[in-house]
């Protein structure tokens, strides 16, 4: 066997390892966000307990960024749970503290704003592409607060985003849709904002309350898992393209 064919068959089957290497990666590298549009539909509730519990997952450290604020009862919930550990913190976000942790929540109180550097939103972009999940709880009735909240979303790379429009009456309890977040129990909200984008968890007539987004599964409504700090995975595509150039590249110096 030549040199040359031994040098082909060494980059090619170098390429397909870093390839599949890199579908395995982006598949167990699976950070979820959810927003729920509504502070006071929280985990206190029995039937909302359900889709709090589908957002942590397999997560056992939990941080509740600034604080709890109207959250508590999620936070309650989350410290019920054998093995899981929910915490209040004030710190600021970096990408060393997001990887001590599973689930970050951000969250605030009924028209109040959510305030994060740029080197934070990076972070927790960040964490989301490395498989870190987030919940985000806020809701406003004031269209500035609401472009924060949207800010913030679009910084991290998500879809999500707040329509502007707010269902200032309670609404009836809503059925959860049909998603990977498995069977939900239904939901309660009361007055609530509506939101566009992700995948729809629960919807009534005047919108969606609450979405989500898988950032390992771009066919679901996921974010680029990037944003503004993730570290992404090449795509298969892109590394047979760097194979071809390291193949020509070999084909030059056996020549």
């Amino acid at each position: 066997m030549s040199i040359l064919t031994n040098i082909r068959k060494r980059v090619w089957t170098a390429a397909a390892g870093v390839a599949l290497a890199a579908g395995l990666s982006s598949a167990a590298n699976a950070g979820i966000l959810a927003v729920v549009a509504d502070v006071n539909a929280g985990g206190t509730s029995a039937t909302n307990a359900s889709f709090y519990e589908a957002v942590l997952g397999d997560s056992s450290t939990v941080v509740f960024s600034r604080s709890a604020s109207q959250q508590t009862g999620t936070l309650s919930l989350y410290n019920s749970l054998t093995g899981v550990t929910a915490t209040e913190s004030a710190a600021e976000l970096t990408a060393a503290s997001l990887s001590a942790i599973d689930l970050l929540v951000v969250t605030t109180g009924f028209n109040s704003a959510i305030s994060y550097t740029a080197a934070e939103i990076a972070a927790v972009s960040g964490f989301l592409g490395g498989g870190g999940s987030v919940l985000m709880v806020t809701e406003s009735s004031s269209s500035a607060l609401l472009d924060g909240y949207n800010a913030f979303l679009a910084g991290i790379g998500s879809s999500i985003s707040y329509t502007g429009f707010r269902n200032s009456s309670t609404s009836p309890t809503m059925t959860a849709e049909s998603t990977t977040l498995g069977a939900l129990d239904p939901f309660r909200v009361s007055a609530y904002n509506t939101l566009t984008g992700g995948t729809a968890v629960y919807n009534a007539p005047d919108g969606t309350a609450v979405a989500f987004e898988d950032f390992g599964d771009a066919g679901n409504g996921g974010g680029n898992g990037g944003g503004n700090g993730g570290t992404g995975v090449p795509a298969p595509a892109t590394v047979l393209l760097l194979a071809i150039g390291l193949l020509a590249a070999s084909r030059r110096r056996a020549s």
